[in-house]
């Protein structure tokens, strides 16, 4: 799906290739952090560079390290034990390389292992992905994770890049050594790789039995919303907490709170995960959009303002996130979901514009088993979040749809053989973004003036549901007098145009200024073609202007009260507008009913098939 240069002109339906993603320049500014002990640090910013790798560590938590601590231990007497203990690899730390997207799905069914694309024994920058130089940008790079001793490997290629020992819960008994046994071992394995925390020096060499306090890692993730000119929470997305090999994860709250019942001892490297129960953000083409974050003993809030990529991101992800999760409120169904055979949904997060000037676009072939995304969203650096919002919610838009019917969905293209209307299916998408950010956040949006509607997006849809909020012009109302006391108004035809009637009064007298007996009733005015005529409470009678091309101002409005979720339903079958109009009147009942045809006709074909 396309979307022309405007902003306010939501996505075309069209076949489209993909542009591809100028490569990043590195950034040499070594961003890691050291260790803290605050309790609390508040980040306004965030590194737009991919992850780097700074350097491999000295790994404490080798099979080899472990019992060369554990007999440094004995040596110097600060244990002793009648019997030599076995210390075995408990886990192993692994990387596997998929194939393709299908091979990547059935990894991350194992939800109990946490996957990184980045190495686990690495210092590493702040950074928004990380994939493999030595790969292909176009394959998936290696996914990074522990497993338990005994593992069954799926028929993926995976390397066993170290055995290790944690104290990690696991189905092998072979480490049968107490909590506090465990911590003296790994503690001196940390000093002599070189991690002694030297604030903890004194108390370690005055009390070799000493440890830190477990302490549970938490926070808070926010952005600013242009809208709302405010902080907002950025609920369900996955926070990372990890501590060389022992890691775990949570998702934020509706507050854009997150915690962890897991506990560690020291510091740990805190990461988000820009990705949802059934979809997916990406860095550009390919590659998880993640941000690799501080190093930290204490809370980790997040706070993503002004401008940026991953602050662009996360707009991206809260569309996303709203669709899938927060539906029901709006009253339309749900997008495609992840299933065992079914991936999840990939939407890509560009950087930079498209080639053709438009702002996103939606190609459901590219949601099978390759490397492609879905969607692609453009300028996601540098849009404002009432551009990048409601284009997100216009291409899943396109994406339910297809869902929701898609024999006919992939029939509404832009060449002459398709039998199906595009337009229909822009003004599905068109229509969505207004009914998630009115539903969701009470706020209408203004910066989508539907004034800018085009024959190809049209505000159909929008004018349906609530004339007053949606409609994008309401049709100029022409007063042509009130109907006197004791009179009748009604409408005329048998000639093939409308005539505007009241009844006399006095038998042949027509006091309303302009009109006139024709020996029977006092006429009013002939209604001209595709015009309205209504009368109000008080007798007043009104014709409203007519629409033509050259006069795209003004458009027939006087339908309302139809529900999204309902309309939605209609979709099912649909080709063209007329299908469209012929569903909506056989499944629902509405009083406007009678005004369809004229709002139908208020939009002219589109031309722009070729």
């Amino acid at each position: 799906m396309r979307i022309s240069k405007n902003w306010a002109l939501l996505t075309a339906f069209g076949i489209t290739q993909i542009v591809s993603l100028n490569s990043c320049k590195k950034s040499e500014t070594d961003l890691l952090k050291n260790d803290s002990t605050t309790s609390a640090q508040q980040q306004l910013f965030s590194s737009d560079d991919p992850i780097r790798l700074i350097k491999k560590l000295n790994d404490p938590y080798t099979v080899e390290s472990m019992r060369k601590a554990y007999k440094s231990l004995q040596e110097d007497g600060t244990i002793t034990t009648k019997s030599e203990i076995e210390l075995n690899a408990t886990h192993q730390y692994v990387r596997f390389l998929p194939k393709d997207e299908w091979e990547l799905h059935t990894l991350k069914l194992d939800t109990a292992l946490e996957y990184y694309e980045y190495p686990l024994n690495y210092e590493l920058s702040e950074g928004v992905s990380y994939h493999d130089p030595s790969l292909p940008d176009s394959a998936i790079t290696w996914q990074y994770t522990v497993v338990p001793i005994g593992y069954q490997f799926p028929n993926i290629q995976v390397e066993v890049l170290e055995d290790i020992i944690l104290d990690e819960p696991t189905g092998n008994k072979s480490m049968a050594i107490t909590d506090s046994l465990y911590w003296q071992i790994e503690d001196r394995a940390m000093s002599l790789a070189g991690y002694e925390e030297s604030q903890n020096n004194q108390i370690r060499a005055e009390n070799s039995w000493w440890r830190p306090k477990k302490w549970n890692p938490a926070g808070k993730i926010t952005v600013w919303d242009d809208a709302l000119k405010k902080y907002i929470p950025i609920q369900g997305v996955k926070i990372r907490a990890k501590q060389w090999y022992k890691s775990g994860s949570v998702v934020t709250n509706h507050n854009g709170d997150y915690y962890f019942s897991k506990q560690f001892r020291r510091a740990v490297n805190y990461s988000l995960v820009w990705e949802g129960t059934h979809f997916d953000v990406r860095a550009g083409i390919f590659g998880q959009a993640t941000y690799n974050g501080p190093k930290l003993k204490g809370k980790w809030n997040l706070g993503l303002g002004g401008s940026g990529y991953q602050r662009g991101i996360a707009h991206v992800f809260r569309a996303a996130f709203d669709y899938y999760n927060k539906h029901n409120q709006v009253g339309v169904v749900s997008p495609p979901k992840k299933t065992t055979w079914r991936p999840k949904l990939k939407i890509a997060a560009r950087r930079g514009s498209s080639s053709g000037g438009y702002k996103g676009f939606c190609d459901v072939r590219n949601r099978y088993f390759g490397a492609l995304s879905t969607i692609h969203i453009f300028e996601v650096k540098t849009a404002i979040s009432t551009q990048i919002y409601p284009v997100t919610i216009h291409e899943i838009a396109h994406y339910s749809h297809w869902g929701l019917d898609k024999d006919n969905f992939d029939k509404m293209c832009l060449k002459k053989e398709c039998p199906g209307e595009q337009r229909l299916a822009e003004s599905w998408g068109y229509a969505m973004p207004f009914a998630f950010y009115k539903k969701l956040y009470n706020y209408d949006l203004k910066d989508f003036n539907e004034n800018e509607a085009t024959t190809l997006y049209t505000s159909l849809i929008s004018n349906m549901i609530d004339k007053s909020d949606y409609a994008p012009v309401v049709a100029k109302q022409h007063y042509l007098g009130t109907v006197p006391e004791q009179s009748s108004f009604f409408i005329y035809s048998n000639d093939g145009n409308g005539r505007m009637y009241y009844t006399p009064i006095k038998e042949k007298e027509c006091p309303v200024e302009g009109s006139g007996f024709d020996g029977t009733n006092c006429h009013v005015k002939l209604v001209p073609n595709r015009a309205h005529h209504f009368i109000d409470d008080d007798g007043n009678m009104y014709l409203s202007s007519i629409w033509t091309p050259s006069n795209s101002n003004e458009i027939f409005d006087l339908v309302n009260g139809y529900k999204i979720g309902e309309l939605e339903q209609c979709l099912k079958g649909c080709l063209t507008f007329n299908d469209f109009e012929n569903s909506v009147r056989n499944k629902i009942n509405n009083p406007t009913e009678r005004y369809l045809d004229e709002l139908f006709d208020s939009w002219p074909d589109h031309e722009e098939k070729k």
